[in-house]
């Protein structure tokens, strides 16, 4: 070791001797204890700028890593022992009031989908073919008149089910009342159930069930409960296909009031006066320039309807008691059904009922 070196704890100012390192801290006011380190062992000591000009006393922050401390001297010791360098920055009160704004990144979190039951029916061979493959949610079961079978899924197995369809080309064939019956016992009774077209991808209502079928509403508010409606379609013959019928559309149907048209008023017009001859010059037919008067004789003769037989008849007034023809109603049109969920009774209007009788 060639020799030892004494160093000023706060500025950092190196010495060869221990009584000019104390000289030095006792003319500038510095305390704390010298620190002694060999030559050779020597570290880099973090300097730091002149802080003559600033005030012992205040709130002071470390440029570095922002550790703020009540003294110039507490946070140069700081700084000293983390190797921060640079100069202690000075708080200022308006500083300490400002709050940092803190950018908040809210995140929407989409709640799961709730969970809704639907029931299809296929064919008894298809259902040979997809009950290994079936994923958790599918369960098929033997419809109640053995003629098919009943496909439980839900809405969050659409896909599986999309791909099922895909991979061994089957599709939900046509429902019984038998059918319709065991699937709406298996929802809860007090649901309201409505109609769903999914051809038109529109809602309906139920106005009542009757006579082996289903009567539509157009107004889809108007709902029956499962329960109801399976008290309605035990009475119905289970073997015939579930029938959904009534009017589509709403029709218009004009007042019958009667229809007056106001007679129009007819205008009299006034006819020019000939020249009248006079005892020196005659009129002749070349000389004659009041021509309007000729086109006044042959409006005139237009006007009361009398040229071509009769065929100008914008001025004749319309009957008194006319009627507007009266507007046909529309037809009831019934579809099969092909579907029941928890909601709705599914159709589908692109196959009508009349094609499987």
């Amino acid at each position: 070791m060639s020799g030892k070196i004494f160093i000023d704890p706060i500025d950092g100012t190196q010495f060869t001797t221990r009584k000019s390192a104390k000289k030095h801290m006792s003319e500038r006011g510095h305390k704390g204890g010298i620190i002694v380190e060999f030559k050779d062992d020597k570290k880099p000591v973090a300097k730091t700028t002149s802080t003559n000009t600033l005030p012992k006393k205040g709130r002071y922050k470390c440029p570095i890593c922002d550790k703020k401390s009540s003294s110039l001297k507490g946070i140069k010791d700081h700084m000293r022992v983390k190797g921060h360098t640079g100069q202690p920055i000075l708080v200022t009160k308006e500083d300490a009031k400002a709050k940092k704004s803190i950018e908040v990144i809210e995140e929407t979190v989409e709640p799961a989908p709730k969970l809704e039951m639907a029931y299809m029916k296929i064919r008894q061979e298809d259902g040979v073919k997809i009950q290994n493959e079936l994923s958790d949610g599918m369960v098929l079961y033997e419809s109640p008149m053995k003629d098919g079978n009943i496909l439980q899924y839900s809405n969050l197995t659409l896909q599986m089910l999309d791909d099922l369809k895909f991979v061994y080309e089957f599709v939900e064939i046509e429902m019984n009342n038998a059918d319709v019956i065991a699937c709406l016992k298996v929802v809860d009774s007090n649901n309201d159930i409505g109609i769903y077209d999914r051809a038109g991808l529109k809602n309906y209502g139920i106005k009542e069930s009757a006579k082996d079928k289903i009567i539509v509403d157009l107004d889809e508010n108007v709902t029956q409960t499962a329960g109801q409606l399976i008290v309605d379609m035990e009475l119905f013959n289970p073997i015939i296909l579930a029938c959904v019928g009534g009017i589509w559309k709403k029709t218009y149907t004009p007042p019958a009031t009667q229809v007056t048209t106001p007679k129009p008023l007819s205008k009299k017009p006034v006819q020019k006066q000939l020249p009248k001859k006079s005892n020196n010059v005659q009129v002749n037919v070349e000389n004659f320039d009041d021509w309007d008067v000729m086109q006044f004789a042959s409006e005139e003769d237009y006007f009361m309807g009398g040229r071509f037989d009769g065929a100008n008849m914008g001025t004749y007034p319309r009957a008194v008691n006319y009627q507007p023809k009266p507007v046909e109603l529309p037809k009831s049109l019934e579809y099969p059904v092909f579907g029941v969920t928890d909601r709705n009774i599914v159709i589908d209007r692109v196959f009508k009922y009349e094609n499987y009788y």
